[in-house]
């Protein structure tokens, strides 16, 4: 039943003149890459460089949407009570959640200090930054996932925006997002707030799906990862390096955890970038 209200609001929003808006900077020039299915498009902003999907999302439903459809495994998957404690036990070792690997290397950009994990699902990357000694703060679209991090874990996690717009600019040394942008609606709005909440110096450390990659590249749209009913963008490099410095961003990507400087082709399927604020 997702998947056929899914196929009809795309139908319908091919004709709303909203919903043809590239997701970032608003243009409507925009050049068809690959159909999907006959229902979906990436299409590529010749304003910007944005690879998105067309017809685009109203923003207004996401929340209904994380809150109802969306099936993202381990970040739609709220443990049982003896699960939760056996995980926070082993601090999440060896699970589907151990997120050990991202705060290793955080900590060689951002020793220390204060975090936002954007899209933190119900907790249990905070649980893992603050036991790394960061004072971490979440948020998440899905008010039931958001709630049980609350509840079961005792974490900080917001799940309005608008609490993030009103939090003291300057005061985060590090925002992180892990395979959260892919499913923004909006490019622009969180970039601003991020380059809002961090002060001089601080980083903003996302990963996405590699949307130039040779996955991407060899397979298109065939590739699930690029664009979908989730996956509303698909970012590369180009795109990074080209967009975050307006933001006041000084951009280096990079496969996975691993500072790649040897070739000017980032390859992998996974893409990282680290965003330094100027």
């Amino acid at each position: 039943m997702a998947r056929l209200g899914f196929a009809v609001d795309m139908l319908c929003a091919r004709w709303s003149p909203q919903r043809s808006l590239c997701p970032y900077c608003e243009s409507r020039l925009h050049r068809r890459l690959q159909r999907k299915r006959f229902l979906i498009e990436a299409r590529k902003c010749e304003f910007c460089g944005l690879i998105f999907r067309w017809p685009c999302d109203d923003p207004k439903r996401t929340r209904e949407y994380y809150e109802g459809a969306y099936d993202g495994q381990q970040a739609t998957t709220l443990p049982s009570a003896e699960e939760l404690r056996a995980l926070v036990e082993r601090q999440f070792r060896n699970s589907a959640f151990d997120r050990s690997h991202r705060v290793t290397f955080a900590r060689t950009v951002v020793p220390g200090g204060r975090v936002l994990d954007f899209g933190c699902s119900w907790g249990y990357s905070l649980v893992q930054w603050k036991a790394a000694g960061y004072d971490a703060v979440g948020f998440e679209w899905a008010r039931d996932r958001a709630r049980f991090g609350r509840d079961r874990l005792g974490l900080a996690i917001h799940d309005e925006f608008g609490v993030l717009e009103h939090e003291t600019p300057g005061t985060f040394d590090l925002v992180y997002a892990d395979h959260v942008m892919e499913h923004l609606t909006l490019l622009r709005q969180p970039l601003d707030l991020f380059a809002r909440l961090l002060r001089p110096g601080g980083a903003l450390l996302f990963y996405v799906p590699n949307g130039g990659g040779m996955p991407a590249r060899r397979h298109g749209t065939g590739w699930r990862a690029l664009i979908g009913e989730s996956h509303t963008v698909a970012l590369t490099a180009e795109w990074c390096n080209r967009n975050l410095p307006a933001h006041g961003f000084s951009a280096h990507c990079f496969s996975g955890d691993r500072i790649s400087t040897g070739s000017s082709l980032i390859d992998d399927e996974e893409l990282a970038c680290l965003a330094r604020r100027c």
